[in-house]
């Protein structure tokens, strides 16, 4: 029904290798009359409409929706990304113990202890048996999982893997996830909101 054009810009697991922008234009002539939607750094109305300008049908927000009031992202994991600037995020393979794919996350204590060790493959890492938290549901988390903090996670959940794309940086409040939808069409509607 529809293609997604992911950026290397996006958060979570990236199975990108270019930029949206150069990318995008090539999955628009690949894609013929199929729709396509724009994912990747993409944070304000502002940026969807230069998306859908570029030629996409839509954009996906996933980093801008992780932090309102409805998302189940742990309040830890919202005030990260709240507090996150320009080069908060980093592409790697650090948290990989449960699928070894690259990821854009935010950079932590975990990810830096790893890269100061030389960036050491699965067995080698730095305290990678540590359980670093625990949810009643989903049970322990260890140091390099790819499981972020949701609520009712308990323990070091600034040490687990926090997924943020880069327009993460534009990310400076907790909405509604209705009060964003219309923060975004306005955003969208008048470039000078």
């Amino acid at each position: 029904d529809f293609l997604i054009c992911q950026g290397l810009e996006a958060g979570g697991h990236v199975q990108a290798t270019s930029a949206l922008g150069d990318t995008l234009l090539e999955v628009l002539e690949l894609a013929h009359d199929v729709p396509v939607v724009a994912a990747g750094g993409v944070s304000t109305g502002h940026d969807i409409r230069r998306v859908i300008n570029a030629g996409a049908s839509g954009a996906v927000l996933g980093t801008r929706f992780m932090a309102t009031q409805e998302s189940d992202a742990h309040d830890i994991y919202k005030s990260s990304l709240l507090n996150a600037g320009e080069d908060s995020t980093v592409y790697t393979i650090c948290f990989n113990q449960d699928w070894n794919a690259a990821h854009r996350v935010l950079r932590n204590s975990t990810f830096l202890d790893w890269e100061a060790e030389g960036c050491p493959d699965t067995g080698s890492k730095p305290r990678e048996d540590d359980v670093v938290a625990d949810h009643p549901i989903f049970g322990p988390a260890k140091r390099y999982e790819t499981v972020p903090p949701m609520q009712g996670h308990e323990g070091a959940m600034e040490e687990m893997a926090m997924y943020a794309g880069q327009g993460v940086s534009k990310v400076n409040d907790l909405p509604t996830a209705n009060d964003l939808v219309v923060r975004l069409w306005n955003e969208f509607e008048n470039p000078q909101a």
